[in-house]
């Protein structure tokens, strides 16, 4: 099975579980992850280091947010964060001009400490907001992932969504574990059936959580992993 795979919320907090997983993958001869790095916090430069390791071992540093937080005040932000986001969706606390400029400071934060310019953004928690996905050509990011898919820029002017299947696994509860493990199912069978490459997304803590025998499973069944500034190749 082909995958895009990522790591999330690399925070400085969370370094030394993100090296955890990279060494678990190793058990299922995945070297590479994508990383999904949050700039605005309290980076030291030792842990600006150990970034510029994971880029030149291979792994790709991808955009994601600033602070990976927010304050939960409209009626359907406080929807979304009870059932899925709790309070990280921070595109929802955003008009799209905001969202925009924090777009463009996650971009720049990685060229102002000397790593690689990321060319991919996931914004917290798979939520837009006011953004469209057509806004990318306003970004300086040549992919955007979505819960549904990916966004990716074809030239200047253009720009097309492809639609793939998404997996998570921070089942903390057992009404997520419940759920997850049923959305989980069905999203493998998509990727099976319809041969597209399954998004494996993996959270800082899930290898503690309830559903990390199915990740153990979905891993065993992955023989490629993109990296997802190739998406314009590969879709």
């Amino acid at each position: 099975m082909n995958a895009f795979l990522s790591i999330h919320d690399v925070m400085p907090d969370t370094l030394e579980k993100v090296m955890d997983i990279m060494g678990y993958l190793k058990n299922y001869e995945i070297h590479h992850p994508s990383l999904l790095v949050v700039p605005g916090l309290d980076w030291t430069e030792k842990q600006v280091r150990i970034l510029q390791s994971f880029a030149d071992r291979g792994c790709e540093l991808i955009a994601h947010g600033w602070h990976h937080r927010c304050s939960v005040r409209r009626p359907f932000h406080r929807l979304h964060s009870a059932l899925i986001s709790r309070n990280v969706a921070e595109h929802l606390d955003l008009h799209r001009p905001e969202i925009l400029d924090l777009m463009r400071r996650s971009h720049d934060w990685f060229e102002k400490h000397q790593l690689p310019a990321p060319a991919v953004y996931v914004p917290p928690a798979w939520a837009l907001g006011s953004l469209k996905a057509e806004d990318l050509l306003q970004t300086p990011f040549s992919v955007l992932e979505t819960q549904f898919g990916l966004r990716y820029r074809r030239s200047q002017t253009l720009s097309e969504t492809a639609y793939l299947p998404l997996s998570g696994y921070e089942a903390d509860t057992p009404l997520r574990e419940s759920f997850l493990r049923t959305w989980n199912s069905v999203q493998l069978k998509i990727s099976v059936l319809r041969t597209l490459p399954l998004r494996i997304s993996i959270h800082p803590f899930d290898l503690e959580l309830r559903i990390a025998d199915q990740l153990s499973k979905h891993l065993q069944l992955v023989s490629t992993v993109y990296p997802y500034c190739r998406a314009a190749d590969i879709l």
